[in-house]
């Protein structure tokens, strides 16, 4: 049973009604009323505007024995809930001395309140105070929670970002691998790919120039693979690691080949290269099922292994182990 409910029944009235304070709006909304009344819900009345707004101007309780004889009824409030309202209560709801809102009790009989009525409805505002206080406090937090909630995940994100290409860094591949490692009951492939002799284009274009190079690449690397389970990576320097859940050798190779197509098309002069006047890359390729007879960190060798050895093939080609 809510406040209102509780105030209603005790005090043996036809309806009851909460308003509060709009902070932004600086008027005063009707936020709770019982049934008889609910019509009013969301109605807004001025600060000094009927009965609710006079209570709240003036911080005291008043009782309005006949209605019809006091002109600070809003009688246009009474019409909009199909009720007759002949006798009010309304005391102000206050929290450290500042009144917050107003409660009010109806009634359709005239005279209907009496000096007791007054004191037990100003006790069940203080209780009411306390409780809409808490629910703000609680709603505050709530939101405060949501976001923190939301620039955690913000931060989450950033800290599993490559600073300097935007892909998915060393941190997000490690914690991806062990992830799908675990859960994968399917064909699992690795590749790993290296910028063909990249020490020398640094030395021939400058280091900007290598960086600018490193972003171009590797945001090629990501177009190009658009499976939705896969992660494209840097791995560190200018190696990149792609993860291909769900897919075996046949279709790894396939992707490499487009990749390679892909960073090739980008035509980024490379004059110093011995396999190209343009950059290009080198691919170390494995796939399998994870299992107990080989470990994560043996399936991380093997593509490392294969990587090397299509540098030792002279660069530029793709290599499966």
């Amino acid at each position: 049973m809510t406040i209102l409910e509780e105030t209603r029944r005790l005090l043996e009235v036809t309806a009851c009604s909460v308003w509060l304070l709009d902070p932004t709006t600086h008027d005063l909304v009707c936020r709770q009323a019982t049934e008889l009344y609910s019509a009013v819900r969301g109605a807004r009345l001025a600060i000094g505007q009927g009965v609710v707004g006079w209570v709240f101007q003036h911080g005291k309780s008043v009782v309005i024995p006949d209605t019809w004889q006091d002109e600070r009824y809003f009688k246009k409030l009474g019409n909009q809930a199909g009720l007759e309202v002949r006798s009010m209560l309304a005391v102000p709801l206050q929290m450290k001395q500042q009144v917050i809102g107003v409660l009010i009790a109806m009634d359709t009989t005239v005279h209907r309140f009496k000096p007791h009525d007054v004191q037990l409805l100003e006790s069940l505002a203080t209780h009411a105070t306390i409780a809409i206080e808490n629910a703000r406090l609680y709603t505050k937090r709530k939101k405060a929670e949501i976001a923190l909630q939301k620039a955690n995940e913000i931060l989450h994100g950033l800290a599993m970002l490559d600073g300097l290409t935007q892909i998915a860094n060393r941190r997000r591949f490690d914690e991806y691998l062990q992830q799908v490692w675990r859960d994968m009951a399917e064909a699992l492939a690795l590749i790993m790919c290296d910028v063909d002799y990249f020490k020398k284009y640094n030395d021939t274009y400058g280091h900007l120039a290598g960086d600018d190079c490193l972003q171009k690449v590797a945001q090629q690397i990501h177009r190009a693979v658009k499976e939705a389970e896969c992660l494209v990576a840097r791995y560190g320097g200018e190696e990149f690691v792609i993860i291909l859940p769900r897919t075996d050798i046949a279709t790894s190779v396939k992707v490499a080949e487009h990749v390679q197509l892909q960073v090739e098309n980008l035509r980024i002069p490379h004059h110093q290269s011995k396999v190209s006047n343009n950059v290009t890359l080198s691919f170390g390729i494995t796939s399998t099922i994870p299992h107990a007879e080989i470990s994560m960190e043996m399936f991380m060798v093997r593509a490392d292994e294969a990587l090397y050895e299509a540098k030792a093939q002279g660069r530029n080609c793709i290599v499966l182990k």
